[in-house]
């Protein structure tokens, strides 16, 4: 029986998603993204999901007051694309794979969420960028741009997402398989590492046309599972 008040929460983040951040169609996919998180892995992991959406809710409305022009409201792609790594733990889950791979794969592609927004909004404030494979001087929001403060804001949301998953350890929720070590290599790193795989395809494949941001994105959120997996 699914519980009324995580449903109610489901409700709320739907509620602020669809006003501020997703179109409608991204809106219903973040929804029912949320259900199979609560179905499948349970309610501890859809409140990890909701604060992680939380946090990157802040931090793209707060980016927005500092850009002259944005993107616009977020739709299905994006919420795929982004969330490429739960969608893999919840297969992994339902096909019965240990909670050591379901936690590291779940809370990687969280962290590299996280982490990858923060860089790009918190980038956006600083007003320069260094492309990541030449750090010749580029405009704020190139693909593949890097700032001083856009790194300083990925390892931050890396270590939100950590700090998360410690707190949820420490109370004996979830992670109880993985050490100090493994996590912070599982969560941590190959969420920041993985971020830094999304600006180099985005200064390269992206500027070349060969790829765009959805799918530069997916790559990247893969990449940071594979991270955790190869790392823990």
């Amino acid at each position: 029986m699914v519980p009324w008040p995580w449903l109610a929460i489901l409700a709320l983040l739907a509620a602020l998603a669809w006003r501020r951040i997703f179109d409608s169609a991204g809106t219903l996919t973040a929804l029912a993204l949320g259900l199979l998180v609560l179905l499948i892995l349970g309610p501890v992991y859809l409140l990890a999901l909701i604060v992680g959406m939380v946090l990157t809710f802040g931090i793209t409305v707060y980016g927005r007051t500092h850009k002259e022009k944005n993107d616009g409201p977020r739709g299905v792609k994006n919420v795929l694309a982004n969330n490429v790594g739960v969608i893999v733990a919840l297969a992994l889950a339902y096909a019965g794979a240990s909670k050591f791979t379901v936690d590291a794969v779940f809370f990687s592609s969280l962290g590299f969420a996280i982490a990858d927004t923060f860089g790009s909004e918190g980038g956006s404030i600083q007003g320069k960028a260094w492309l990541i494979t030449t750090l010749k001087r580029v405009n704020v929001g190139t693909d593949g741009g890097i700032s001083h403060l856009g790194e300083i804001a990925t390892v931050l949301g890396a270590g939100l997402v950590l700090l998360l998953a410690l707190l949820l350890r420490k109370l004996g929720l979830t992670l109880g398989s993985l050490t100090l070590g493994q996590a912070l290599r599982g969560i941590f790193l190959s969420s920041v590492l993985a971020a830094h795989i999304d600006s180099l395809l985005g200064a390269t494949l992206q500027r070349k046309g060969l790829m765009d941001n959805h799918s530069v994105n997916a790559v990247s959120c893969l990449s940071s599972v594979l991270l955790a997996y190869v790392l823990t």
